[in-house]
């Protein structure tokens, strides 16, 4: 005990320690020349006021800024300080001193000892001159220069501030790296904080500080979401290539070298889901899935040279911010995937919260299944498997995305070496059959899946999940699902991604079988929408 309490003593006299010392009376108290006066003032209380009636004064004023300063100044109490409260906040308890009142007392007490007017006059003048003189380190022309950031706060920090004051949301609440926390206060007031920091000025572990500091994506926004936080600065450092805060239900707002500021997106009560396609020769896969309140998903998209639809996609995207807050490419054939190749050309500043696609094998595999492929197809396919942007994202069966702008995403089936083993077409058959849970309601994406065995791998891993209020046909309508399967899903909507001439029949293609399931679904109650209908257009709940 005795041994720890030398150590103590020890510790509190070294340098370290009165480095604190120095240093937190250097910030305080600047040159001294106010804290000399302030010595003086405590001196006259003490021993120049006399009547009884000025003892509460000699005790509020003298012996207690006394008290103040001996503590302040005294190594073992200072090292006590450091230790509880840090090091960065010991400097604060010259704070307790009260320098201003103290001088203003005793100042005026020697203004009313003069005996005559022009003495108090004299007097007067002479402690204005040093006031002046003992703040010209303030006003000087050397010192002192009309600068453009008046809070002495970083630039990239100041610009983030300014940009969350000038939105227009009238419920501002911003968390962030500890600096905007303490700098936040100083330019805007009505900017709420997100939460407090501990007396000593750490904050917790299940902290959105905390977690914003460690990039901890998945819980910033939860822990948003649970304290009502609208505005989240991340600093750029900790953002990974591969993933951002617009991956996890907010949307970029502004970023500049050293930040970038996230706005958290309103909840969705509906969306919007259409269907896009020409009632011409050629069938083709596009939808658009839009909140109420923001956000766009697009599914697959189209040909690369169908202008009309690219103009539609284009518009929405540039009305969203030049922004699709996720793609998912079903497969990579050219009338489902082209379109996503010219847009990201055609647009040089589009961003893509995540990229969707199928882990599907090389080449040469999967022209041992689909010869008929020609090889502008596959030059296609090629340049999918290349990519190499941050965006992109394999999906598996099983895999589950949550708030997709509101909503949940779940893959019931993609490509898998089992699908490689058993079926053909690798493409088609490995699409990503995906659901989407809004609220109330779901839909149901099949792609261009055309083997039984999808189905029955469906009704076998996911019979309780298929039931859906809306439903997208397995490849277009023909040669594709059983049944049992469509009878499972039960769809009170059902698209079919194919114009006219095939929904007909009209060219009495073998294997077209559009007329027998739009016939099967019509029966069990479902909505028919085809190319004839577009833009077909349903609200999801």
């Amino acid at each position: 005990m005795i041994s720890k309490i030398f150590e103590f003593l020890k510790t509190s006299f070294s340098e370290s320690t009165l480095n604190y010392i120095e240093e937190a009376y250097t910030r305080a108290l600047g040159t001294g020349l106010y804290l000399g006066m302030f010595f003086l003032a405590v001196i006259f209380i003490i021993f120049e006021l006399k009547k009884k009636e000025k003892d509460r004064i000699k005790l509020v004023f003298g012996f207690y800024s006394v008290i103040v300063l001996i503590l302040a100044v005294n190594p073992i109490f200072a090292n006590i300080s450091i230790k509880v409260i840090g090091s960065s906040v010991y400097w604060r308890i010259y704070w307790l001193l009260p320098l201003g009142i103290v001088l203003a007392y005793v100042f005026t007490e020697l203004i009313y000892k003069m005996p005559t007017k022009i003495k108090r006059f004299l007097a007067s003048v002479l402690i204005i001159f040093i006031i002046i003189v003992g703040g010209k380190w303030i006003y000087t022309e050397e010192n002192f220069a009309s600068v453009n950031n008046y809070y002495k706060i970083p630039d990239t920090v100041l610009d983030i501030i300014f940009r969350v004051s000038a939105d227009d949301e009238e419920y501002k609440q911003l968390a962030g790296p500890l600096e905007f926390e303490v700098y936040t206060r100083q330019v805007d007031g009505t900017i709420i904080l997100s939460e407090n920091r501990s007396f000593t000025g750490s904050y917790r572990e299940d902290s959105i500080v905390t977690y914003i500091t460690n990039g901890d994506f998945e819980n910033i926004y939860k822990k948003a979401k649970e304290i009502g936080c609208n505005y989240v600065v991340l600093s750029n450092s900790v953002k990974r290539a591969d993933d951002d805060l617009a991956n996890h239900g907010f949307l970029k707002f502004y970023e500049n070298i050293d930040y970038t500021v996230y706005k958290l997106e309103e909840e969705n009560t509906s969306w919007t889901i259409t269907q896009y396609g020409i009632d011409g020769d050629l069938q083709s896969m596009c939808y658009t899935i839009e909140g109420n309140n923001s956000g766009l998903v697009i599914v697959d998209g189209g040909y690369k040279d169908d202008e009309e639809t690219l103009k539609i996609l284009e518009d929405k995207i540039n009305a969203n911010g030049n922004r699709v807050n996720a793609w998912i490419l079903t497969h990579f054939d050219e009338d489902h995937a082209g379109a996503y190749m010219t847009l990201r050309d055609r647009i040089p500043d589009l961003q893509v919260g995540r990229l969707y696609v199928q882990d599907t094998p090389d080449i040469e595999t999967c022209k041992e299944n689909a010869d008929w492929y020609t090889d502008e197809e596959w030059a296609l396919y090629q340049s999918y498997l290349d990519l190499n942007i941050s965006e992109k994202q394999l999906v598996h069966a099983g895999d589950t995305m949550e708030n997709i702008i509101g909503l949940k995403m779940e893959v019931l089936s993609a490509y898998d070496d089992w699908i490689d083993e058993e079926t053909s077409n690798l493409l088609n058959n490995g699409s990503i059959i995906f659901k989407l849970y809004g609220n109330e309601e779901s839909i149901l994406f099949c792609g261009d899946a055309q083997s039984d065995l999808i189905s029955e791998y469906l009704l076998d891993n996911y019979s309780d999940k298929l039931k859906s209020d809306y439903l997208q046909v397995a490849h277009h309508g023909n040669n594709g699902f059983s049944d049992e399967f469509y009878e499972t899903v039960d769809p009170k909507v059902a698209f079919f991604p194919s114009p006219t001439v095939i929904m007909e029949n009209v060219n009495n293609v073998s294997w077209y079988s559009t007329e027998y399931l739009s016939e099967l679904l019509g029966n069990m109650g479902a909505t028919i929408y085809t190319f004839k209908d577009s833009p077909a257009q349903i609200v999801m709940k």
